[in-house]
């Protein structure tokens, strides 16, 4: 009895949550509804599951969804969805105690990916339990004569229609009628809507379900640390080799051959080192979990080794900081720029916290990146990128140096505030450059219908400065 009561609370959690998806989220840029959102689905999880420590997730949730009511920037959007999606897992998990921070590597991924798909397993439970109602005989019977009934519609209207014009005339009339009662967008809405719905329901009811007794698979991974130290050792001459350059070359700024630029130097292979410097770390995690639990002679040299490819790491992430660095000099900050010194940053932090993993191994490394990782979401969420970017860019600009304004003009509304600075600028083309962004980005607003779930900061903002100026 106290099962099916806390079912139906989940079956209202269901309703509500779809509802509010459909009305909240579904909604053409949604943004000030997105954070409401989550407020309505906290204090439903609130009130229905047991207090924990999980709770404190919904922190990032709130801050992540509020970047949609004080930011225009669209191009985080997709990225935001996914960290979401994971925000919402590791709470489940955490809720449900089947992960804590003392989980290793292995057994958290396994775990994590597992229970992204587990929600699908709970669709059918509100449909069993409409199931178990009275009359639920005649509801199947009627269910199954519908059924029946629409393949034998369809089959003689064809077939009608062939053999009688006016019959397929008044058939093509009705077909039309019948489209024209459907709004295909707000159909598509709806479908989303159920689908999220649901979602969201299986992956919080299944933290009521006691945990089963699956067992996940132990990792024995073991390793020949003569044929790794052999392999590490190569790696690790090339880039001895490739690390006295960098301090030649681009620290010390020697004499570049071909007559390059510095800028021209520093633009090239920028991302390759930072996608090296990744796959390092990537080597450095993977040997420091085999090198964990051995103790030789061997071991302690690959350890060595280890902690040497981690201290390259950091040269090549020094590198390809300065390299940014003289690059964005240069030409100025773009957002994409702007992201990889958030990135350089974050992986800088990173680095630090693997080579105590590899000198500790004691510590919960796949636990402290995704909290790395969650900072990294949130600082790009939260501080208004576009607006430090235009910044940058205009500072330049307005004091006679290269300038891409240009680019400036194409960013979102949250460069609004720096882009006025260009309406009283010199360059007449400039000022009327300028001026049609706004013009561009309040006839973007005005085309969309106002509704309050799309209410946006940056938006507000925008309007403000044109009303100053159209006066």
């Amino acid at each position: 009895m106290e099962n099916e009561k806390k079912l139906d609370k989940w079956i209202l959690y269901l309703i509500i949550s779809i509802i509010s998806y459909i009305y909240l989220i579904m909604p053409q840029n949604a943004a000030v509804s997105v954070p409401v959102f989550t407020i309505i689905q906290f204090v439903m999880i609130y009130l229905i599951l047991p207090k924990t420590g999980a709770l404190v997730l919904f922190a990032p949730i709130f801050l992540v969804s509020l970047s949609y009511f004080t930011s225009q920037n669209y191009l985080l959007r997709p990225l935001n969805f996914i960290v979401l999606v994971c925000l919402y897992n590791a709470f489940a998990l955490f809720q449900s105690g089947e992960i804590s921070a003392k989980d290793g590597l292995y057994t958290t991924f396994e775990k994590f990916t597992y229970n992204v798909f587990t929600p699908f397993s709970y669709f059918g439970l509100p449909f069993k339990k409409l199931s178990q109602t009275k009359n639920t005989k005649t509801i199947r019977r009627v269910l199954l004569g519908v059924l029946i009934s629409i393949p034998c519609i369809l089959f003689l209207t064809i077939m009608l229609s062939s053999s009688d014009m006016v019959f397929s005339y008044k058939v093509g009339n009705f077909i039309k009628w019948a489209a024209s009662l459907i709004n295909l967008n707000a159909l598509f809405k709806i479908i989303v809507g159920i689908f999220c719905g649901f979602y969201l329901f299986g992956l919080m009811y299944k933290t009521t379900i006691p945990k089963g007794k699956r067992v996940l698979a132990k990792n024995d991974l073991k390793a020949d640390f003569l044929v790794l130290n052999i392999v590490l050792f190569s790696i690790l001459a090339i880039y001895t080799l490739f690390v006295a350059i960098q301090f030649k070359y681009l620290f010390a700024k020697g004499q570049l051959p071909s007559n390059l630029t510095y800028a021209q130097y520093a633009r090239r292979g920028f991302f390759e080192l930072v996608v090296l410097s990744v796959i390092n770390t990537l080597i450095n995690v993977a040997v420091g979990g085999v090198t964990k639990e051995a103790k030789n002679k061997w071991s302690y040299l690959t350890k060595f080794f280890n902690c040497y490819l981690c201290l390259v790491s950091f040269v090549l992430l020094s590198s390809s900081y300065y390299r940014m660095k003289l690059y964005s000099n240069e030409f100025g900050l773009t957002r994409l720029r702007y992201m990889v010194y958030v990135f350089l940053a974050a992986e800088a932090i990173g680095l630090a916290v693997t080579l105590y993993y590899i000198i500790r191994p004691r510590l919960n490394i796949i636990f402290t990146y995704a909290l790395l990782a969650l900072a990294y979401i949130l600082i790009l969420n939260l501080i208004p990128m576009d607006k430090i970017i235009a910044k940058n860019q205009i500072d330049k600009y307005l004091a006679g140096n290269k300038a891409d304004i240009d680019y400036v003009l194409t960013l979102s509304a949250d460069a609004a505030g720096e882009v006025e600075r260009l309406l009283s600028c010199g360059d007449e083309k400039v000022r009327i450059a300028s001026w049609e962004y706004f013009e561009n980005h309040i006839k973007r607003q005005k085309s969309i219908p106002s509704r309050w779930q799309r209410w946006n900061l940056s938006g507000y903002k925008l309007e403000r400065i044109y009303e100053t100026y159209a006066r």
